[in-house]
């Protein structure tokens, strides 16, 4: 009977342990996929610090600015650009002193890194650039770990990479935040997403998938999601785009999957929080 009470009181004890975290604020991630039209920019928040991936073409800034804004003006670690493609970079001429960053650009060791550092035109402090391939980590959130998945650190390609292949080998990155999973994708196409798929198998399982290349048919692969096995998958672009993104085949297979489909020009901006047990869309 003893044995049986004490088991009840620490199956209580445990479950009251779960709740008081879970509600915890101060332990929580944000990540939000913000609506910058046909372009990209994410941003992640533990507390007051927070680090984004790319800014958008700048068309949209007052969306932008309103999610940075309503997230309390977080300070910027710093903001990654994928590559150079102006509907990724193209916010970086916005950022002004209004906007709290260690002006940190991190971007990939094959990229112009003189040319995103130009995009600053309104930052009147030091830009510092990081240049990062596959196997390099992020350490800029509390208890996150955000890795690059690729590229790798070395090509087969002549440099500097020809316009065509800038999306090709945009930055990838898994943020793990305790257990909890974002596979952040750039612009990368379906063969770049199987030779990934075929290095990382199964350590790309995650809860969100942020789609490659707006929902290009031409990132499709269909082992690449098999392995990712995402809840989410997000598409970032703008309504009656001039690529037709996303595609008609992407969002027939997404369907096939069952995941929970999101898209900017539907949904605006995206919200996510992870209390380290789940992801939370809110």
């Amino acid at each position: 009977m003893l044995r049986q009470k004490l088991r009840l009181f620490f199956s209580a004890f445990a479950v009251f342990l779960f709740f008081c975290q879970t509600q915890d604020p101060h332990h929580e991630l944000h990540f939000t996929v913000i609506d910058v039209g046909q372009g990209l920019s994410q941003m992640a928040r533990f507390n007051s610090l927070g680090l984004v991936w790319d800014m958008g073409s700048g068309q949209h800034m007052d969306e932008w600015f309103n999610v940075y804004n309503k997230a309390g003006k977080p300070f910027l670690q710093a903001i990654v650009i994928s590559h150079r493609d102006t509907d990724h970079s193209g916010g970086l001429q916005f950022v002004d002193s209004t906007v709290d960053w260690s002006g940190i650009i991190v971007t990939s060791i094959y990229e112009d890194t003189s040319y995103i550092k130009s995009l600053c035109k309104r930052w009147n402090k030091k830009v510092i650039m990081r240049a990062v391939c596959e196997g390099d980590t992020l350490g800029y959130l509390p208890q996150t770990c955000i890795r690059c998945i690729w590229p790798p650190s070395k090509l087969n390609e002549s440099l500097p990479l020809h316009s065509e292949l800038i999306n090709r080998y945009s930055l990838v990155f898994i943020l793990n935040f305790r257990g909890n999973d974002v596979l952040i994708t750039s612009d990368i196409d379906s063969s770049i997403a199987l030779n990934i798929a075929n290095l990382y198998k199964e350590s790309l399982d995650c809860n969100i998938l942020i789609f490659p290349h707006h929902g290009s048919a031409g990132s499709l692969n269909r082992v690449f999601l098999g392995y990712a096995n995402p809840e989410f998958v997000i598409i970032s672009c703008a309504r009656n785009n001039p690529y037709n993104h996303p595609a008609e085949s992407v969002l027939s297979f997404l369907r096939t999957m069952g995941v929970n489909l999101r898209i900017t020009y539907l949904d605006k901006s995206i919200f996510f929080k992870s209390n380290g047990y789940y992801w939370e869309e809110y």
